[in-house]
């Protein structure tokens, strides 16, 4: 064999070595690639039923990844307000959010309308909403150019109080208080005669101590994790609303995804939806009975006022139709909802 030969067959045996590697077991193109760095961030706690939950879908998703994907979560508000994640988020630096309805309706103005004061009764009609017009929502957030993952629960609002409010006069004269830039309750407020007092999430707490603010609302299990029942002694008992919550993707960080990692990350998301709607209701009731527990008084409010709150509020769902969301929007959530309430007769 010349010398010439025998170099040839070194270098296919070391070809043929090399590519019997490359097809070993444990070697994958998941191990030659760098992952993608998933960041998400969320005023939800440590320890909250929300944050808990979004842990559990973000483990499986880097699990069925295998390695192509790795998710830092950011969680307690550590990212700054709503407001401020959005912009991260339009900046490239956080790809996926876990938000509340401040959020959800600065990035996608449409979704107010699921928060109209009284609009909801129950969990089932939202359940039956949900069912009836996630697609339409999602084609929303797909023009405003995110990728809504999940749509889910924060719950129904009641409202906190420092001082025993009896009356709608009452609460006028109170010191209420409204999250900076959430258009729809400034203008429920308004709505029932009162001028509420703007603050972000993260000055709340104080905000109740230095007595700047003396009411306030939100669902009950949001109340006990963000430690706000500590600084409050009555409950309102009104379901004033409804709030959603989503997992809002941007559409580059979704467009960064290969077709099989997009595909894990929503049956991640959709294989949790029933456990994180399950855990989330049975939590806000626990939540309401914790509150009682501590020795916070219910206040149930005459039917007269209950009577010009909801007259009030009503009002204005079509006076904000095509400023805030689409009055074909609401006709067909109106419309659902009569469907679904007949069936119910």
């Amino acid at each position: 064999m010349t010398m010439q030969s025998e170099n040839l067959c070194k270098s296919i045996i070391l070809l043929l070595i090399s590519f019997l590697t490359f097809l070993t077991p444990g070697h994958s193109r998941a191990a030659t690639e760098k992952a993608k760095v998933v960041k998400f961030g969320t005023l939800a706690p440590e320890g909250s039923t929300w944050l808990e939950q979004w842990k559990n879908i973000a483990r499986e998703i880097e699990e069925k990844a295998g390695g192509t994907i790795r998710i830092k979560t950011y969680g307690g508000g550590v990212l700054g307000d709503e407001i401020d994640m959005l912009r991260l988020m339009k900046l490239g630096q956080l790809q996926v959010g876990g938000f509340t309805v401040l959020g959800i309706t600065k990035a996608v103005p449409e979704m107010a309308v699921l928060e109209l004061p009284f609009l909801f009764r129950n969990f089932k009609e939202i359940d039956y909403i949900r069912k009836k017009m996630l697609s339409e929502f999602q084609k929303y957030f797909e023009k405003r150019g995110f990728i809504l993952l999940t749509w889910l629960d924060q719950g129904f609002v009641k409202i906190y109080s420092q001082k025993p409010l009896q009356s709608l006069q009452d609460l006028r004269n109170a010191r209420v208080w409204a999250w900076s830039g959430e258009e729809m309750a400034i203008k429920t407020f308004e709505a029932w005669g009162i001028k509420p007092i703007p603050l972000p999430v993260p000055d709340v707490y104080m905000g109740l101590q230095a007595g700047i603010i003396d009411t306030i609302y939100t669902t009950p299990l949001a109340c006990v994790a963000l430690q706000w029942f500590t600084n409050i002694n009555y409950i309102i008992d009104i379901n004033m609303r409804y709030e959603p919550g989503a997992i809002i993707g941007t559409r580059r960080y979704w467009e960064s995804l290969s077709p099989r990692e997009k595909e894990i990350t929503l049956e991640a998301n959709k294989k949790h939806l029933d456990a994180v709607l399950e855990s989330v209701r049975r939590d806000q009731d626990k939540a309401y009975q914790e509150m009682i527990h501590h020795g916070k008084k219910v206040i149930h409010f005459s039917k007269a006022d209950m009577e010009a709150i909801q007259k009030a509020s009503r009002k204005f769902w079509f006076e904000l139709a095509d400023k805030l969301y689409p009055r074909s929007l609401l006709e067909k959530i109106l419309r659902h909802l009569e469907e679904y309430r007949s069936q119910k007769k």
